[in-house]
């Protein structure tokens, strides 16, 4: 039962953690990081996670003493555990570091840069960026490179920026499609912006056949093989659009007094971008996973939504209307009975969300449940 219940218990934990640590973000990302950590760097690897369970733990124990480091051979990893094996013969210590490496990189991202840690750290595990890092080792170490990648653009840092992209490239080659973001993060959204996404994604269907050719040559060594029809965009792409409306309302809105427009921006571009490499999703479900090294900054973009002033304002309809300190009051027989502000029904609905979303996931993937720590 405890096997099954663990995730159960780990959300729990962290809505926990939420409440008592409401007025500290810092001790509450520390509280929450913690909990992760535990249950992604102690479960049982050769029987939680899909790749993880066979390929890695094969690679590992079969990795010869010498080998060549290449960019096209995704050989930061093999680098990593020829490293650990150093020390240690034992696989279940390179999922632990793994772990340590994952959750300090995310960690230290919402850290510096989010404004609401608990909305980040919902949107993290409810969106499943959480569990896709227990198998995609090498997209593991890639996005999480990329994490202080997202540093370096906001300090203005070029050199360090590169250095980390094509770190993340010696562990998951494709993750070199985050190396425009520096530039990218420069521009401004305007009134352009959708005429500039959405004629992206017509071009791109225009010439989705060419591009993916070129795509998946690089991906996969010259095959230029792929499955058409293996699905379709799916869920997230509507997550995008949705995520991206949004904060085109509430950009255009205006009625921010400290709305952080530069990193808007930046997160608005990269929401676009996500959207676009997504729907090749349709041809093979791999472009998700180049999706998501922009995709996943979403989870900074979800708090800049939830605390906007447009947010708490948008059930205004009028200058006259009776809504006093941008809150909206709910009755029941006439009575008031109390009242609330949009940003907390927001707040509330995205919590649900992924509260659901995640342990619905998480219990009922064969993959990834019952759980098993590593000495049971």
């Amino acid at each position: 039962m405890l096997g099954i219940s663990i995730y159960v218990i780990e959300i729990s934990l962290i809505l926990i953690f939420g409440w008592v640590f409401r007025a500290d973000q810092k001790r509450f990302l520390t509280a929450a990081f913690i909990v992760l950590f535990v249950v992604m760097a102690f479960r049982n690897a050769k029987t939680i996670g899909y790749d993880s369970t066979a390929g890695y733990y094969m690679q590992f124990h079969g990795i010869k003493e010498s080998f060549r480091l290449g960019w096209f051979d995704n050989s930061g990893l093999p680098f990593a555990m020829r490293i650990v094996r150093i020390f240690t013969k034992d696989y279940q210590w390179f999922i632990i570091i793994t772990a340590a490496w994952i959750c300090f990189a995310y960690y230290r991202l919402l850290v510096r840069h989010s404004e609401d840690g608990f909305i980040s750290v919902m949107w993290f595990m409810g969106m499943l960026f959480y569990s896709f890092l227990f198998s995609a080792l090498k997209q593991a170490w890639a996005m999480a490179f990329l994490c202080f990648a997202f540093s370096a653009i906001r300090d203005k840092k070029l050199i360090r920026f590169l250095v980390l992209v094509l770190f993340a490239a010696l562990f998951h080659f494709p993750s070199l499609v985050f190396l425009p973001a520096y530039w990218i993060a420069k521009l401004k959204i305007n009134r352009a912006f959708p005429l500039l996404i959405s004629g992206a994604i017509v071009f791109v269907f225009i010439f989705r056949t060419q591009i993916l050719n070129i795509m998946l040559s690089a991906y996969s060594k010259g095959e230029g093989n792929y499955s058409e029809g293996t699905r379709f965009i799916g869920t997230k792409f509507i997550f995008m659009l949705l995520i991206m409306g949004y904060g085109l309302y509430l950009f255009f809105r205006k009625n921010d007094s400290n709305f952080d427009s530069d990193l808007f921006s930046t997160l608005m571009y990269f929401l676009g971008i996500a959207a676009i490499f997504q729907t090749f999703c349709f041809y093979n479900n791999i472009f998700e996973r180049l999706a998501d090294y922009y995709f996943q900054f979403s989870v900074l973009f979800m708090p800049l939504i939830v605390t906007s002033d447009s947010t708490r304002l948008a059930l205004e309809t009028s200058e006259n209307a009776k809504i006093k300190n941008r809150k909206s009051s709910f009755y029941a027989g006439g009575v008031k009975i109390h009242q609330i502000d949009v940003g907390t029904i927001l707040y509330v609905v995205i919590t649900v969300f992924c509260v659901w979303r995640f342990t619905f996931y998480m219990v009922n993937n064969g993959y990834l449940s019952p759980f098993v720590f590593f000495w049971q």
